[in-house]
């Protein structure tokens, strides 16, 4: 499957590491967060990377260990709690991240736990959806989930993470929370974005719109984007 690509003030290397890497670690983030694009060299490399260790054999349980799997954590905001038990349950706690797959292979998805304490370090209890979910798949691990936005992530590459708890959720005052992640599945089918033809131009254009209709700049950056992996 192919579309065009057309856009106005993104760098080349930027459009070319979301694209080669299967996911960006910056567009999700908070703009405190301190994601910078990397070279395309850095992005070639990893591709490199995957592509000589795709013939490698496999864990027998098709999973990646804790140990080849990162998170890191970039912000946290949390509302002013109300003491209107129902205002809090839309006033949160906002937690913004980042996991990185640091193995050889492609990975279905990073997630894991997250669980909450209140100011002397007494776990939470949680009555969400997710938390009521996993009693029905028979998940007794404490918390709720916890995973990254893109499903699909490349040896090397990193994805963002959001995470919103409302208050009225917990059997208390948040003062702090715990992340652990679990083993990470290995995708022997996925998706993988290419880009062809890519040109970076600067094109003089009227936009009639404005009130000053005289031609100006902008930056054009075009091509197609293909998706090369499999998912049969």
């Amino acid at each position: 499957m192919a579309h065009s690509l057309v856009s106005a003030g993104l760098g080349v290397a930027a459009v070319a590491v979301a694209l080669v890497a299967g996911c960006s670690s910056s567009g999700d983030k908070p703009s405190s967060g301190s994601g910078k694009a990397e070279p395309a060299a850095a992005a070639q490399t990893a591709m490199a990377t995957a592509t000589a260790v795709a013939d490698a054999p496999a864990p027998a349980d098709g999973l990646v260990p804790i140990a080849q799997l990162e998170y890191t954590e970039m912000k946290v905001v949390a509302d002013e709690r109300s003491a209107d038990a129902k205002e809090n349950h839309f006033r949160f706690v906002k937690i913004w991240g980042e996991v990185k797959n640091k193995s050889p292979y492609w990975v279905e998805r990073i997630w894991g736990d997250i669980r909450y304490y209140d100011a002397s370090g007494k776990e939470l209890s949680l009555d969400s959806i997710g938390s009521a979910v996993r009693k029905d798949v028979g998940d007794k691990a404490p918390g709720e989930d916890f995973s990254a936005e893109v499903e699909f992530i490349a040896p090397g590459a990193s994805a963002p993470v959001h995470h919103l708890r409302n208050f009225a959720a917990l059997g208390g005052a948040s003062a702090s929370h715990k992340v652990t992640l679990r083993p990470a599945r290995i995708a022997t089918k996925h998706p993988e974005g290419v880009i062809e033809g890519m040109k970076d131009e600067v094109a003089t254009v009227a936009n009639e719109s404005l009130t000053d209709a005289s031609p100006h700049e902008h930056r054009v950056i075009s091509g197609t984007i293909r998706n090369k992996g499999s998912m049969g």
